[in-house]
């Protein structure tokens, strides 16, 4: 059993709704605590996104089993964008 299994078992998730309160996903449907299986939103305080933590992982690795080539992308637009902002802090 892993970790993640642990968070998901019915007594977890119970301990977890009583102490944070429940959201539904908007993909999966599951009812899970809010607080431990969600991640916020940067633009607002307290806010919460719709799709749950491991929902978000599936998608993630679909998309990049997907298109091979996506890592590799990101990465180089990861470099460009720092050595950006490394050029704009010298000047």
């Amino acid at each position: 059993m892993t970790s993640d299994d642990c968070l998901h078992t019915p007594d977890a998730i119970a301990a977890g709704i009583l102490l944070f309160g429940a959201k539904v996903c908007a993909d999966c449907g599951r009812e899970l605590p809010a607080c431990t299986d969600y991640y916020t939103r940067r633009s607002t305080a307290g806010d919460l996104k719709t799709i749950c933590k491991s929902c978000r992982a599936a998608r993630a690795r679909a998309r990049y089993a997907a298109d091979p080539d996506l890592r590799r992308r990101k990465s180089k637009a990861a470099v460009a964008w720092q050595k950006k902002k490394r050029e704009e802090v010298r000047v």
